[in-house]
């Protein structure tokens, strides 16, 4: 949903006609780019950042700015093929993705996926020792590489982009192997390290864009790497002071009602869409080359639409559904079938309805979408934005003052939206320029900020190990 909502904020903000158009796939390519690393685990790395020593709390918080790098980065590079490929180059992907999905779901409902778990789960006999591959999603990238390998072979006309992605499944378990198989190297313990992996397909998404000169797509993923790992670490901070109850959160009680580990994730998206943003800002105001529409098709937009406003919503339901059993506020039987069962079917409705919507919109029969793009643009984020509320609110144990705070986000959100000047920038001061420009190259500001990093984080950890916590995980 984070990255969804990123992508078409982005496409709507930047008032640019060419983004507008490609509002949809932004939104659905961000969905895709933030999930991946939102596999790593990093539970254990905020309870060594808030650890009983200097080092380990400098080595917590490393490992989350790790994690959040890997975050930020991929969903950077995924967005920037959004932003910069060719329109029959995304094209290419679009029934490749379809079948590996379709494949991804029949694997789940036949039990591989929970039968893949358990071969490499923890022994009862050594808890301590995990597999390379323990609690992360192997047989789905196992599942990619096979499926996309044979369709190479088979489909000529679908290399470019089956290729691809059997190299990036082949860096996730590169990554994998050499990161956590030989060198041994875990960041959290007795936890998955599915960060290794991640960090495989990051490094190939540079390597990509890198052999194709692609500068601009190389600036928003490294840009998408340093904010994503610098907010993690400045969000953790602030969970950490909100745990301690430091300062004005000790005295004023309405501060402490207030959930900071949801503070924490919103502090990390938040620098992270600023990071991001920058880097747009930087291309928008440069003139970025419009991307080449090619191709007349526009069904990849109808099926990212389906994506966003229907299967993100189912995927992202069932969250609520596990916590409405375990909550006792639903029965596991209704009306003598199982309620996963009815609500399954309830899914199936809905997902068919906009499938008949979109459908129908697509031939001229249905008028419910606005005219302009632009305005489909606005519509569709707002949908996004509401719809992510909705599933929010309907989790339990959620505070009251936590909902208020993310209601007024998303209000502010919409406010803005609805505020967007409906002329596009045109940039006459600026000639057009190319993805491969030297003007799009990291400046020094950039490394200069990287350099800082380390510092940066011995200072957080300094600082939180003067606040008064209890030290529940250690790593050395």
């Amino acid at each position: 949903m984070p990255g969804a909502m990123l992508g078409l904020s982005i496409a709507v903000f930047s008032t640019r006609v060419d983004w507008w158009r490609r509002a949809a796939i932004l939104g659905f390519l961000g969905a895709i780019g933030w999930g991946f690393a939102g596999t790593a685990s990093y539970g254990l790395l905020i309870g060594y950042s808030q650890g009983g020593s200097w080092t380990n709390s400098m080595y917590g918080y490393t490992g989350l700015f790790i994690v959040g790098a890997l975050y930020g980065g991929i969903g950077g590079a995924l967005l920037s093929m959004g932003l910069t490929a060719p329109r029959s180059v995304l094209d290419r992907y679009l029934w490749p993705m379809i079948l590996l999905y379709c494949v991804w779901m029949l694997s789940d409902l036949l039990g591989w996926k929970a039968w893949s778990l358990e071969l490499f789960a923890k022994s009862p006999e050594r808890p301590t020792e995990t597999s390379w591959l323990y609690d992360t999603l192997w047989l789905d990238a196992a599942i990619a590489l096979t499926l996309f390998s044979l369709l190479w072979a088979l489909v000529p006309r679908w290399r470019a982009a089956t290729g691809w992605i059997s190299l990036l499944s082949l860096a996730w378990f590169a990554g994998m192997f050499l990161l956590v198989g030989v060198t041994g190297f875990r960041i959290n313990p007795s936890r998955g390290d599915a960060w290794a992996g991640c960090a495989g397909m990051l490094i190939a998404w540079l390597l990509f864009y890198w052999t194709r000169s692609n500068r601009a797509a190389v600036l928003l993923t490294c840009y998408g790497c340093l904010s994503g790992g610098a907010g993690f670490v400045v969000g953790e901070f602030i969970q950490a002071l909100g745990k301690a109850k430091w300062g004005p959160i000790g005295s004023f009680p309405v501060l402490q009602e207030f959930g900071y580990w949801t503070i924490m994730e919103q502090t990390l998206g938040a620098m992270m869409g600023l990071g991001i943003s920058l880097a747009i800002i930087r291309l928008v105001q440069g003139n970025v080359a419009v991307p080449t529409e090619d191709s007349p098709s526009s069904w990849f937009d109808s099926f990212a639409l389906f994506i966003l406003l229907g299967v993100l919503f189912v995927f992202n339901f069932r969250t609520n559904y596990r916590f409405w059993l375990d909550t006792k506020m639903v029965n596991n039987d209704t009306m003598n079938l199982p309620s996963g069962t009815v609500l399954s079917c309830v899914a199936m409705v809905i997902l068919g309805l906009l499938a008949f919507a979109i459908f129908r919109q697509r031939r001229g029969l249905l008028n419910i979408a606005p005219t302009t793009t632009l305005g489909k643009a606005q519509l569709l984020t707002i949908l996004l934005l509401w719809m992510v509320m909705a599933i929010y609110m309907l989790l339990p144990r959620i505070g009251l003052p936590t909902s208020l705070m993310f209601l007024f986000e998303l209000t502010t959100g919409t406010f803005l939206l609805l505020c967007v000047d409906s002329k596009p920038l045109v940039n006459t001061m600026v000639s057009e320029k190319a993805n491969e420009s030297a003007d799009w190259r990291l400046g020094r500001g950039y490394f200069l900020l990287c350099v800082l990093v380390p510092i940066a984080i011995a200072g957080i950890a300094w600082l939180t190990m003067r606040l008064e916590l209890p030290a529940k995980q250690m790593r050395f």
